[in-house]
């Protein structure tokens, strides 16, 4: 049954996931997003693995500059907690833009390796982050360093551990990605508590 069927599918998708580092989402161009492509986006998400979208039969579609955005519009919308993917439209059958995806993989899988030099993430976090506020007051960011790659993560040092509010950990991981090279690969921010400031350097 058709049930049956994406019980197996995610069952699948789930045993290749403890396998790669990479997952590449394929999403029928002519169905959309469906429920089960959005089961198996988060599972991908929560093991913490890079993510391409690949639109597949792209080839089928009626193709316009507003249905191409509008396609797109609406994979972000349904994928809002996978928007840091990369999204590639190819058709399996005919090969169209297969080449593209390739160059996608390389460079997400990269991604998953950058490490951002100390300095660096300092004068972002003083120019980016500690310029514009929106802390608790009496929380105060010391500073910044990343603490492992596969996948990037970063840890925050403050004067306190408090939870910081969900909106100003999303405002520091869009910044990072303004920022440094990250395309595909989840950040992972942590905060720990540090009572002297560190000297700025690498």
């Amino acid at each position: 049954t058709e049930l049956k069927a994406e019980k197996l599918s995610v069952v699948m998708a789930r045993r290749h996931l403890e396998r790669s580092d990479v997952a590449i989402l394929i999403i029928d161009a002519t169905a959309g997003v469906t429920a089960l492509d959005a089961h198996i986006a988060g599972y991908a998400h929560q093991a913490g693995r890079s993510i391409i979208i690949a639109v597949n039969k792209w080839d089928l579609i009626q193709k316009t500059h507003r249905v191409t955005a509008d396609f797109e519009t609406d994979i972000r919308e349904k994928l809002k907690f996978i928007s840091f993917a990369p999204i590639v439209s190819i058709s399996a059958k005919t090969g169209q833009r297969v080449q593209k995806l390739y160059g996608a993989i390389d460079e997400v899988h990269k991604a998953r390796f950058v490490r951002i030099p100390t300095s660096a993430l300092n004068e972002f976090l003083r120019q980016e982050v500690l310029s514009r506020g929106g802390l608790p007051l009496d929380v105060k960011i010391r500073y910044i360093a990343q603490v492992k790659v596969d996948p990037p993560t970063f840890v925050l040092f403050s004067n306190k551990v408090r939870k910081l509010h969900f909106s100003f950990e999303r405002f520091m991981e869009n910044r990072i990605r303004e920022r440094f090279p990250f395309p595909g690969t989840p950040i992972i921010i942590k905060q720990r508590a540090k009572s002297v400031a560190r000297q700025s350097g690498d």
